[in-house]
């Protein structure tokens, strides 16, 4: 990961299915559709490229045994995550109840 001028750059390893573990898929296959997704560790928050409200599918993986995968391989290109607003914030709690006692008032 790369920081420059406020910009984050870096590199994204999507691996593929290892063929020799049959009945487990732990990998992509050729043509397989991936999604971009962030975690930031600070607030625990997972954020969908470009947001959880709009998912986007991204197409074209193929397994090329090399750093750049075609079409993705743009340096100019900016995935601008919109973050997840926080969670709201539990409500606050009631203030203690006070309770007074009074003494007896005898006649």
């Amino acid at each position: 990961m790369v920081i420059n001028a406020g910009i984050v750059y870096f590199a994204l390893t999507i691996y593929g299915d290892d063929v020799t573990t049959l009945g487990v898929d732990e990998g992509m296959n050729d043509g397989e559709n991936f999604t971009l997704q962030i975690w930031d560790a600070s607030t625990g928050i997972i954020t969908s490229y470009p947001s959880n409200d709009n998912v986007e599918e991204f197409a074209g993986w193929t397994n090329t045994n090399e750093p750049q995968l075609p079409g993705y391989n743009d340096p100019n290109e900016i995935y601008n995550f919109i973050p997840n607003p926080p969670p709201p914030a539990p409500p606050s709690p009631l203030p203690p109840m006070v309770l007074k006692m009074s003494p007896a008032i005898q006649t």
